[in-house]
């Protein structure tokens, strides 16, 4: 990147997410930031969840400050600045498969709650103008409190999921440690005992390094012979 633009559009733009960094060239970073701004508002209108906007206005105060950050970068910084996508499309690829498994089962859960929901949705619209006035009521009512119930029930199994595998993390380092534990405690056996079997061995070569000294009668046999 070689331009921040003009200062004036640029704050303008750093209102709406991801519209200041499509402004100053980075179309990946920009794209992806007001997806998930606008994903999130979506999400919550139509699962009736107020509460979730909050997640659109953390998204919002990111992108703003991201922008007046890279605009306050010197110009030698600002140009080694390469644009990517704001969750890294490149690193998905490089997950673990025990990863991959452990979120393929609440991800195909939300697709199937999602799917269900569209149907429901749309045979609802169908059929709602033949309907007597009570069924149109509990439509109504059922349409309104099932999807945040399902919601509600996905982020559950989802937190419990994340339990069990935190469990599990925990049970592995345990047994990893104790395994461990126990691999030196054997080492360490084997190296008393090595040492205590060489003990006798070391003292047996000390053994054989004797002084010869000569003994009475081989001093008289000398004095003798000369």
């Amino acid at each position: 990147m070689t331009n921040k633009k003009n200062g004036f559009w640029r704050f303008c733009f750093s209102l709406i997410p991801g519209a200041g960094e499509m402004y100053m060239g980075f179309m990946k970073l920009g794209v992806s930031t007001m997806a998930v701004f606008v994903g999130i508002i979506a999400l919550a209108s139509w699962l009736g969840l107020g509460p979730l906007v909050c997640l659109a206005l953390i998204v919002w105060f990111y992108s703003f400050f991201q922008v007046h950050h890279l605009a306050s970068l010197p110009p030698d910084q600002f140009i080694q600045v390469e644009d990517d996508y704001l969750f890294h499309m490149g690193d998905f690829s490089e997950l673990d498969r025990e990863s991959l498994r452990r979120f393929r089962q609440p991800a195909a859960i939300v697709l199937i709650l999602v799917g269900v929901m569209l149907c429901y949705q749309s045979l609802y619209s169908m059929v709602w103008r033949v309907l007597p006035g009570f069924l149109r009521e509990i439509m109504d009512y059922l349409g309104y409190n099932v999807p945040r119930l399902l919601f509600g029930l996905l982020i559950i199994y989802i937190g419990v999921r994340l339990i069990q595998g935190k469990r599990l993390e925990m049970d592995d380092e345990e047994y990893y440690e104790e395994s461990r534990t126990e691999s030196f405690g054997e080492s360490g056996q084997k190296s008393v005992d090595t040492a205590r079997d060489e003990e006798p061995a070391s003292a047996s070569e000390n053994l054989r390094t004797v002084i010869y000294m000569p003994g009475p009668e081989e001093d008289t046999d000398g004095k003798e012979e000369q």
